[in-house]
């Protein structure tokens, strides 16, 4: 043995070979390095997008519910009962109001809906729960979702909504939202719904794009730093019922980030202990952590019989290298040995034949396979770089579209709520810094409820349609056109007045009246408009009160506020 590891030729052939297949697990590795780092980077923009939809979906529901309840809290007839009502009076509704009122809760999910007064008494439920006729301040109800929304309706004057937490009164847990009553100025009430714990499920619960085991989950943080489950699991649907805390031995470290108002993306382990690869953050609407997530074992399936393969074209491509390497040595170290002898015969015989000592090709038949493996390889990666140019692409027509859904309405086309919120944040920068003027203008079709009672919602959505068509004809290409809510649409109008805004208004209050509409003939609209001076807010509510006004003087009219 000590003679074999002495032999240069077994030195040679060891080092060669070191030598030779060091370099092929190097590049081995390499590969599936980058391989697995490319899909990883490749499924966390993809799950990137699931979360921003998720976030989207979130809030423009919330906001939907809060416009939903913002037009109830702006009903005539509701108001005038609260104001009529005598001190320690329930309050009752008409019946078309109460038709109206159960209509709503069963469409839109809500669980209850509550009226309570400017001094805190719940004077109106739908369900007639315990909490009907007490006050928001009494101990029942003070520390409770529905006390907080109210506080912030009727002392902030915001629509807000609660966490999901338990409430005494339904038994069960609940998120509320409420919005102010506002007349003359004044504080009459506040309007507030008991949403379903389901809907609030739904906007999160939606595994398309996930795969077999990917999910999203959301998380609450408790005050003693536990972290407990805000939704059902995919694997664990009870998780929510039985208040699953899923930061235990570790575990939910995406989750643990984003309940802290952290944001992020990368390897984690999950509130299983399975390692997956997620994105997180915190959506303050529901005071939630949301993980969009996918176990690692699927995300990287793929790469597992590419590996196996590769590792069995390494095998038998080192085995070749290793016959390769023993007869090239073998070839050299047997041409020294015949030498060898060639010199000892020509010492002892005095004849030296150089015939005996006989070299081969077995080099440049090595050379040559390295040059072809090399070549092999080089192909591979040019092929690999067209493949992740190709992705890469796809990746961003995708990310295209989905900005661009994003800030459109689906029914019209025009810009949607979330878009118009943006464009007047952003001219109001641009008036306080440059004094650039704009106004806007609120429109709501009269009637419209009709024709969706009388024709249907099709019909409906087609006026919808002429009516933004009518729109992006008549207005500039520099007027920002969108639709604020239902059948209520808003356009801003940069560098103009409120006079030179009225009168581009005018001029779409006659286009609406003069366009003969499919099926319902000739329909008309209100114009509500306003010139911007100190805030959005007052810019909003001073658009909406010329709206009311137009409404109040008989409709199709432009008012100005």
């Amino acid at each position: 043995m000590k003679y074999f590891f002495q032999s240069i030729t077994t030195r040679i052939a060891l080092s060669m070979i070191f030598i030779a297949i060091l370099p092929l697990l190097v590049i081995a590795y390499s590969l599936q390095y980058q391989k697995k780092e490319e899909i990883s980077a490749q499924h966390l923009s993809h799950l990137q997008v699931i979360f921003k939809q998720t976030i989207s979906t979130i809030n423009t529901n919330v906001q939907y519910q809060k416009q939903l309840l913002v037009n109830i809290a702006s009903m005539p007839k509701i108001i005038e009962k609260l104001r009529d009502r005598h001190p320690n009076q329930k309050l009752h509704l008409d019946p078309s109001i109460q038709a109206y009122v159960t209509n709503v809760i069963y469409k839109y999910g809500y669980y209850d809906f509550f009226i309570i007064t400017n001094t805190g008494e719940v004077v109106y439920t739908f369900k007639k729960e315990s909490d009907y006729g007490k006050n928001v301040n009494c101990s029942l109800l003070k520390n409770t979702g529905l006390a907080y929304v109210y506080d912030q309706a009727s002392s902030l004057l915001d629509t807000s909504i609660s966490p999901l937490e338990y409430y005494l009164p339904s038994k069960r847990k609940a998120s509320f939202i409420a919005t102010p009553i506002i007349v003359d100025h004044k504080i009459l009430g506040v309007v507030a719904a008991q949403l379903n714990e389901n809907y609030i499920f739904d906007l999160i619960k939606n595994y398309n794009g996930l795969g077999q085991s990917g999910e999203v989950v959301a998380g609450a943080l408790m005050k003693n730093g536990q972290v407990l489950a805000a939704i059902p699991l995919k694997y664990d649907p009870d998780a929510f019922k039985n208040e699953r805390v899923l930061n235990v031995n570790h575990y939910a470290t995406g989750m643990v980030q984003a309940v802290k108002g952290h944001a992020g993306k990368g390897e984690i382990i999950d509130y299983r202990g399975v390692k997956s690869l997620a994105v997180w953050g915190y959506e303050p609407t529901l005071k939630w952590g949301i993980v969009v997530k996918t176990d690692e074992a699927e995300v990287f399936s793929g790469i597992l019989k590419d590996q196996q393969n590769l590792y069995l074209i390494l095998f038998f491509v080192a085995l070749a290298v290793i016959v390769a390497i023993i007869l090239t040595v073998k070839s050299i170290t047997g041409s020294i040995n015949k030498l060898i002898l060639s010199i000892r015969k020509f010492r002892t015989e005095g004849e030296f034949d150089l015939d005996q000592i006989d070299c081969s090709g077995e080099i440049c038949y090595l050379s040559e396979e390295f040059n072809a493996m090399a070549k092999e390889i080089d192909s591979y990666n040019r092929d690999l770089e067209i493949k992740i140019l190709e992705r890469t692409q796809e990746l961003e027509i995708a990310k295209q579209t989905l900005e661009t859904l994003a800030i459109t309405d689906q029914l019209t086309g025009l810009y949607n709520r979330r878009h118009l919120d943006s464009a007047l944040e952003t001219n109001a920068e641009l008036f306080e810094r440059y004094h650039t003027q704009f106004s806007v203008c609120i429109i709501d079709i009269d009637y419209f409820k009709s024709i969706n009672d009388t024709y249907g919602h099709q019909v409906g959505d087609h006026v919808l349609q002429s009516i933004a068509e009518i729109f992006k004809q008549q207005c500039r290409s520099i007027d920002i056109i969108g639709r604020w809510g239902g059948e209520e649409f808003l356009i801003i109008f940069p560098n103009t007045d409120k006079n030179e805004s009225a009168a581009a208004a005018e001029k779409l209050r006659i286009a609406i009246e003069m366009y003969p509409f499919d099926v319902i003939g000739n329909k008309t609209a209100s114009f509500g408009v306003s010139e911007y001076r100190t805030g959005v807010q007052e810019l909003l509510k001073n658009a909406d009160d010329a709206l009311y006004q137009a409404k109040e003087k008989g409709r199709n009219r432009v008012c100005v506020l």
